[in-house]
């Protein structure tokens, strides 16, 4: 019965952990409910085999056996991923990030809420109060010789990242963005492409995700589409100084 409902409850929670798809807490909830599970079903195994001096073979023995030997084959099933997920894991601990990279002229951006620090290139300046995008949390600009102008945006994402990579699909269909990957001190990240066209000109915009241990973070990257390569130089000033505290 143990197995039964756990296979049920797994069902039941497909819905759930599609929504939290990457995110610690649904992950280790569902490990949770399928280790009691596990738990009450070998541990009611034991119990009737105990009880077979007491009260007889009959109704006892088979179930018990059938009940501990599905758990027992399953368990047994699961070592080999499991040895792969903790090696995985242990790669994962000892990946260090690189010595941070100062940027000349920069100066720091702090974020004492969600623990990072990043400095910004000394063409970057504050957008006025009234300009300001909304949503984000840190905001600058880089006024071009002529519009459109570069920007530099840093918003919270809501919830860690988990080790759950960016694929293609999930970028939405019929829009020309594409996956790219950054370096972020020695550590891979994902971002995304965006080209758009705008009424001053064409314009692509770089989403660099940071998997910190707080709640990831969005760095976007903007500017017009000619300066698309010293774009992707200040991606990379910029995350060789970003400090925090990453995720794994």
């Amino acid at each position: 019965m143990s197995i039964l409902l756990s296979i049920g409850i797994n069902v039941m929670l497909v819905p759930v952990r599609t929504a939290g798809a990457g995110q610690r807490g649904v992950q280790l909830g569902s490990a949770i409910v399928d280790g009691v599970l596990a738990l009450i079903g070998i541990g009611g195994g034991i119990v009737a085999l105990c009880g077979i001096r007491r009260h007889g073979r009959r109704g006892l023995l088979w179930p018990a056996i059938t009940g501990l030997g599905i758990w027992l084959l399953l368990a047994a099933l699961a070592i080999p991923t499991f040895n792969a997920v903790r090696k995985k894991a242990a790669l994962v601990r000892t990946m260090t990030l690189k010595p941070l990279t100062q940027i000349p002229g920069g100066r720091p951006a702090y974020d004492s809420e969600l623990g990072f620090v990043f400095q910004v290139p000394p063409e970057y300046g504050d957008f006025a109060p009234e300009t300001k995008p909304a949503g984000y949390r840190h905001a600058f600009i880089h006024q071009e010789p002529a519009p459109p102008h570069s920007v530099l945006l840093v918003k919270g994402l809501g919830g860690t990242l988990g080790r759950v990579r960016l694929k293609a699909a999930d970028i939405p269909k019929g829009q020309p963005a594409s996956l790219v990957e950054f370096n972020w001190r020695g550590r891979p990240v994902d971002g995304i492409r965006v080209p758009e066209k705008t009424a001053v000109g064409d314009y692509v915009t770089f989403n660099v995700q940071i998997p910190l241990r707080k709640q990831g973070v969005q760095f976007g990257f903007g500017g017009p589409a000619a300066s698309e390569a010293k774009i992707r130089e200040v991606v990379e000033k910029v995350l060789s100084s970003l400090d925090g505290q990453p995720e794994f």
